[in-house]
């Protein structure tokens, strides 16, 4: 931290002053995000792995 911006800042070295927070906003993206992202990707997930059980069973010669 630059020593002007700390004598700007009454010299105080709290450090709230010098690092910022989460914004309610950006909170609030993290969780939607986390809320539509799992789902979405458990389904693809799920897709994905019963297509690679059916092509190993054509692959074995087995049918599922």
């Amino acid at each position: 931290m630059p020593i002007e911006e700390i004598g700007a800042k009454e010299v105080n070295l709290s450090i709230p002053l010098y690092v910022g927070g989460e914004t309610q906003a950006q909170m609030y993206a993290t969780t939607e995000l986390a809320t539509t992202a799992l789902p979405d990707a458990l389904a693809g997930w799920f897709k994905s792995s019963k297509q690679v059980r059916h092509e190993l069973a054509c692959l074995l010669g087995e049918q599922m």
